[in-house]
């Protein structure tokens, strides 16, 4: 062979031996992208379904507390009357309490019980004794009615009624 012929030979097998190294790397090539392409491939759909699930029992316990606040809300709203008429209750009590104390102060002056010790003594002394009938006194009695609580809570149940 010429040394032309050798030249054109071993220009082939290098062309052929770069064509395989080539093709080759190629492969490799797509064997790399293949693995990387498994590895930064992201199912969004996927990833982000727990989150969408956490979301939405979230709303859903959200939606519970806000049913709950309603009813507590409503609750107190009809508890405020009723606190109020148990307040004017407790006040009207204590202002008939104060009244039979002034009363009872006024009747031991007038009896002349002065010491504890002897106002019960005094006090069931008129009852186990006969004295002498005295002249009435000038003192005037003033009958009430009697204390009632209901008065204090009919307005309270029709206005819960209305509700």
């Amino acid at each position: 062979m010429s040394v032309c012929g050798s030249n054109v030979v071993i220009i082939w097998s290098y062309v052929f031996a770069v064509s395989f190294i080539l093709k080759l790397s190629i492969i490799m090539l797509q064997q790399t992208a293949e693995g990387y392409a498994k590895t930064l491939n992201v199912n969004l759909d996927e990833r982000l379904q727990p989150v969408g699930h956490s979301v939405d029992e979230m709303l859903t316990r959200l939606e519970e507390l806000d049913t709950m606040i309603a009813l507590v809300q409503q609750e107190r709203c009809n508890s405020i009357g009723i606190t109020d008429a148990l307040e004017k209750v407790v006040d009207d009590a204590k202002n008939n309490i104060d009244m039979l104390e002034i009363k009872v102060d006024a009747a031991e002056k007038h009896l002349g019980i002065t010491d504890n010790a002897t106002k019960f003594k005094n006090f069931l002394a008129p009852i186990f004794k006969k004295t002498n009938p005295e002249e009435p006194s000038s003192t005037e009695i003033i009958i009430q009615e009697p204390f009632s609580v209901a008065k204090y809570f009919t307005n309270v149940e029709q206005a819960s009624d209305n509700l």
